[in-house]
């Protein structure tokens, strides 16, 4: 449903007015007509006045027939001001772009989903992304392709020597084309590191959904909560160092002081082998 107010804030009434659907994305989706208390027709709608400090509100109801949808409603309004002048005003174009929420989840076994996209049209595309642990990424990503109405058929995760493996497998349907599209999602990277190389293939066996559906899911993956470190430190000359705690637990480094070591959290005396700082407790690296 698509909704422009027009308001009077002036002195004086203005007449026939009039509002105007100018352009929309009629490939895939359909104006429909207006009820029959409106007057007007698909594309416009009439008034005869609207008063001083009052206001009318034109709805157009669209309904899509294609499962993904971008591009831009444009309007225009014009009236008759007391002086019988015509004004012709454009709405700002509104944007229009769903994707995945047309899609709805579907369930087969992993062994007829490979089967089935070997014919496929695809699009992939191999992203590092810096911050993100690999298992860290895997879970959320898993969680986050449920929300955009895929259906998980698997989610399979390794370690093979020192690094991480992840690969999850996801199928949809389109709710108005029952065309199926599904992603292929790898993900990789050192168990305790901080990035993580993902690889992510879009197939389809309608040839449109591909690009959108792909491009939806790595913003997607791009604007995902990361996990935070819970200390911050900057080194800075003179043997300091400033460390902004956001945890409790922190263990803080010896300061070398000429042959002696100094605990960082009390400067009390300390020796290579403790492991923590008799004179406060400071759990020591």
């Amino acid at each position: 449903m698509y909704k422009v107010k027009v308001q009077n804030l002036t002195e004086f009434t203005i007449t026939n007015v009039v509002v105007s659907i100018i352009s929309y994305p009629d490939e895939c989706l359909k104006l429909l007509e207006p009820p029959a208390e409106e007057k007007g027709n698909a594309e416009m709608r009439r008034y005869k006045r609207i008063p001083p400090n009052d206001f009318v509100t034109a709805t157009f109801e669209f309904t899509p027939y294609k499962d993904c949808i971008k591009g831009e409603i444009q309007s225009s309004v014009h009236y008759y001001d007391v002086r019988n002048e015509l004004h012709d005003v454009k709405v700002e174009a509104h944007p229009v772009k769903i994707v995945c929420d047309l899609l709805s989840p579907l369930k087969v076994g992993v062994l007829d989903f490979d089967a089935i996209i070997t014919s496929w049209s695809r699009t992939g595309e191999e992203q590092k992304l810096d911050g993100w642990n690999p298992r860290d990424f895997f879970n959320t990503a898993t969680s986050a392709l449920t929300s955009k109405n895929f259906s998980v058929l698997s989610a399979d995760s390794t370690l093979l020597g020192t690094e991480f493996f992840g690969a999850i497998k996801c199928l949809a349907k389109g709710v108005f084309t029952g065309k199926r599209v599904g992603l292929v999602v790898y993900v990789r990277g050192s168990p305790a590191g901080r990035i993580s190389l993902v690889k992510v293939e879009a197939v389809s066996e309608d040839e449109a959904q591909v690009l959108p559906v792909f491009n939806e899911v790595m913003e997607t993956f791009r604007h995902m909560p990361r996990i935070t470190l819970v200390a911050q430190g900057d080194v800075v000359l003179g043997g300091k160092q400033t460390v902004d705690v956001k945890d409790s637990v922190m263990v803080r480094s010896p300061i070398q002081v000429g042959d002696r070591a100094k605990c960082q959290g009390c400067g009390h005396d300390i020796t290579p082998d403790q492991k923590f700082c008799p004179n406060c407790g400071e759990k020591l690296a």
